[in-house]
């Protein structure tokens, strides 16, 4: 026998107000989105959210729940956009088992599949790069296998480590307040990178990246290469750390007067510059992430980037100033970095929710 409700009662549920987020209408599908303000508050480890009703059904979603894998573009200080999809995208349950211990690792990526860092075929060609299916059955959208080029390479090395984003978000700027004080950003950001990284990544980083993470580089001695090679087994913090150097090393710009980043013997430079989205393996089901509109990413294949958020419009004019401040950035560095996360999030929300089309080489699909 069912009972009625008292008056009373179901009056205090008319009235009981309703979580405090915004609701934002898109495609006839209504999301929610925390407010800036509200986010930027918002506890680093709350629990993951759930997807609304209505994206749990729908069709973009079959698919996109089990993408076990994600690559980040090159970005310089414009990987604010790419932490800010991170943290969209952690809301909702992705890369959520990321940072865990050196023992749980150690479970997830045996010492056997591991590819010793000393052995001469550490540096492999990304089509060459594919993974045995006991390998790629590790990896799932909570624990995905990362990549990435210069800023994104950096993105990738951060989730591994499950550094929380918006600490990582301080201490970037920090980093470049303090190269502004100092001499400038152009010819003097690897010294203080590098110590940046050494202070931030735990003593086993360099274990919770191997075989997770894939730095993207480009030789230029000996045998240059004419696509990016991927290194992803390091043997030492240390190793770890100058891989990302490498990943990052724009002739010139990353330290004055040096062209190259020496690795293991070898001379690297930026992974982004001939492709700026890393290709990831092809039997891993892959998310490209992409801090310049598609149409920008020539030859790449991005399934998120800032033109897929309604309310961006990309004139040749914004994007050659875009392109430029991901070198040079403004001197408000706060400012900057949280207009870019506020994109980032936007833009990994709207993936997120209602499953945007891939862009490869130009063309929607």
């Amino acid at each position: 026998m069912k009972m009625s409700l008292s008056a009373s009662t179901l009056v205090n549920r008319l009235l009981r107000p309703r979580h405090s987020l915004l609701h934002v209408q898109h495609r006839g599908l209504t999301t929610r989105r925390q407010p800036k303000a509200v986010r930027s508050f918002v506890h680093e480890h709350s629990h993951p959210k759930r997807l609304p009703r209505h994206a749990q059904h729908h069709p973009a979603h079959k698919t996109s729940l089990d993408h076990n894998a994600f690559s980040f573009s090159g970005a310089g200080w414009a990987s604010a956009f790419h932490l800010g999809v991170v943290y969209a995208l952690q809301e909702y349950g992705y890369f959520t088992q990321h940072g865990l211990s050196k023992h749980e690792h150690s479970d997830r990526i045996s010492k056997e599949e591991m590819v010793h860092s000393d052995n001469t075929d550490v540096y492999k060609h990304v089509s060459e790069r594919e993974f045995s299916h006991k390998h790629q059955s590790k990896f799932t959208p909570a624990y995905p296998y990362l990549a990435g080029a210069s800023g994104g390479a950096l993105t990738a090395v951060w989730i591994a480590c499950g550094l929380p984003v918006k600490h990582m978000m301080e201490s970037a700027r920090h980093m470049g307040d303090y190269c502004n004080d100092n001499n400038g950003i152009y010819g003097n950001l690897a010294p203080v990178l590098r110590e940046m990284l050494m202070r931030e990544l735990p003593d086993d980083a360099h274990i919770r990246c191997s075989g997770v993470v894939g730095i993207h580089v480009l030789r230029i001695w000996p045998n240059p290469s004419s696509e990016s090679l991927v290194i992803d087994q390091f043997g030492t913090k240390e190793e770890l750390i100058s891989a990302a150097l490498a990943s990052c090393h724009i002739p010139g710009y990353l330290h004055r007067g040096r062209p190259y980043h020496e690795h293991k013997g070898e001379k690297l430079v930026d992974g982004g510059l001939l492709k700026i989205v890393p290709s990831l393996p092809k039997n891993l089901n892959g998310v490209h992430v992409c801090v310049l509109p598609s149409e920008y990413a020539i030859g790449c294949e991005v399934d998120i980037c800032p033109n897929k958020v309604p309310r961006e419009t990309w004139a040749g004019r914004s994007v050659f100033r875009y392109a430029y401040n991901m070198l040079m950035p403004p001197e408000d560095l706060k400012a900057y970095g949280d207009e870019l996360f506020e994109r980032g999030y936007e833009a990994g929300q709207q993936w997120v929710v209602h499953g945007a089309p891939t862009h490869r080489n130009g063309n929607t699909q």
